[in-house]
């Protein structure tokens, strides 16, 4: 009993350790595409003797189908 709670254990983990570094791989369907999304966001500071006196920030969102 032990060794099977201990083998669903390390297998929970490695699945952990794909989804932190990105190779998710789906055991319950199997998709031949994928998509990325991909954010950028600028943010741009005015400092006047070293205090900010204006920042604005703006986002933009890209996506690709592979």
């Amino acid at each position: 009993m032990l060794l099977d709670i201990k083998t669903r254990l390390e297998m929970e983990i490695a699945e952990y350790r794909r989804l932190l570094d990105g190779e998710a791989v789906s055991t319950t369907s199997c998709s031949s595409s994928s998509t990325t999304t991909r954010k950028v966001v600028t943010i741009v500071e005015e400092v006047v003797d070293g205090k900010v006196v204006s920042s604005s920030s703006s986002s933009q969102s890209m996506s690709a189908t592979k």
